[in-house]
């Protein structure tokens, strides 16, 4: 009787152990965590995009975003995810060095849609009537311009009474040559900078590079003075070698990144419903993001794993200091942005955030009189905007 006892007990535990294991496989291979399924094809599809309905018909959507940028992480992860394919898109994804070889690339239809900062929008309204549909993220923190620890600009101090943690004096900073990307925001930071001290941007030497050749050549100590954005900013190689010398935190500058789209795609209905289907796909990614830690910590992985791709390398600690820093504009900021007026009426809140730093360029003569009013003549739209809140209502 005992024997039998035990030979049914084992019996029953190895039975309970099958089970165990095949139940334990079951979820592994449907659940990597509590928001996400793993599909066959290995792209993860997000219960987050479960409200979202596909489009009646597939579409194929060019996207551009700049290298190593946090807003255009956004567009990498719903790839990641599943959430083209769920909604019926056809992505494709390309990458630029900065906002105005973006803008040139759309001029020959290179991309139908993206996210870009203020040196693209500027370029991109006033010279090929870009439609500015959203307001991707902030960009004021990693906004930096770094100088040599050894350089003189450094060693003069922070002279400024008003700008406590600008460095350099006007005779320092004569004649430097400073590694930036042009027409950026990164020139607006510089500018405003330098404005401080009384100087314009003729009174320096700019070197036009893309922000990676930036990183590469002040990490090989070729270079006194460059400027950086995204993670580049944060990375322990900077701080050991370089100081910050100005930034656009340290400005009192606010400069939003946004969503973007070449206008021959933005009036063509077909298109015109995709990428509305995208920015439905955008904000349901960013809600996500800042749901919980866990799935911020997820973010900061994949914007890892996306600098790693495009060769803008940055350890987790860097990146993760990004996000923080700079959040992205949920679709609630974006119906303030696109609908609320200033103070007097004149122009929309997104629109007074490009328009004071164009005015800026006018007066230094990068931009001319005129070019404010095309700004204002009605590119930044609020359609796609009212119409996903209105889904949402």
């Amino acid at each position: 009787m005992r024997r039998r006892l035990q030979k049914c007990f084992c019996l029953l535990l190895s039975l309970l152990l099958v089970l165990g294991t095949l139940t334990a496989c079951s979820q592994s291979a449907e659940k990597t965590d509590n928001n996400t399924v793993t599909g066959n094809s290995g792209k993860e599809e997000a219960g987050i995009y479960d409200g979202i309905e596909p489009l009646e018909t597939e579409t194929e959507l060019n996207f551009g975003y700049l290298t190593g940028s946090h807003h255009g992480m956004i567009i990498y992860m719903i790839d990641k995810m599943g959430g083209y394919e769920k909604a019926g898109i056809r992505a494709n994804i390309e990458t630029f060095g900065n906002g105005p070889v973006m803008v040139e690339a759309m001029a020959s239809d290179s991309w139908d849609c993206g996210t870009i900062g203020l040196g693209g929008v500027l370029t991109g309204v006033i010279s090929q009537d870009m439609v500015v549909i959203g307001a991707a993220a902030r960009d004021y923190d990693s906004l930096r311009i770094f100088a040599k620890n050894d350089s003189d600009v450094v060693s003069a101090g922070n002279t400024l009474k008003d700008f406590p943690d600008i460095y350099g004096t006007a005779d320092t900073w004569k004649g430097k040559e400073i590694l930036i990307p042009t027409g950026s925001t990164l020139h607006y930071v510089l500018s405003t900078g330098l404005s401080k001290f009384g100087l314009s941007d003729t009174d320096v030497a700019m070197t036009h590079m893309d922000v990676p050749g930036i990183n590469t050549a002040l990490r090989a100590n070729k270079g006194e003075i460059g400027a950086l954005w995204g993670s580049f900013t944060y990375a322990d190689e900077m701080k050991e070698n370089y100081t910050v010398v100005m930034s656009a935190n340290d400005l009192g500058i606010e400069l939003p990144t946004v969503m973007c789209a070449n206008p021959r795609s933005y009036e063509d209905p077909a298109k015109y419903k995709a990428i509305k289907k995208w920015m439905e796909l955008y904000f349901a990614t960013v809600d996500w993001i800042y749901s919980s830690e866990e799935h911020f910590d997820k973010a900061v992985e994949m914007f890892t794993e996306i600098n790693e791709e495009a060769g803008a390398t940055g350890t987790l600690e860097e990146n993760r200091t990004v996000l923080e820093n700079n959040r992205h504009y949920s679709l609630s900021d974006n119906v303030k942005l696109f609908n609320e007026k200033t103070e007097d009426g004149s122009m929309l809140l997104i629109e007074a955030m490009h328009n004071d730093p164009l005015l800026f360029y006018i007066k230094n003569g990068s931009y001319q009189k005129g070019d404010d009013t095309k700004l204002l003549g009605g590119y930044f739209k609020a359609d796609i905007i009212n119409e996903i809140a209105a889904m949402k209502e």
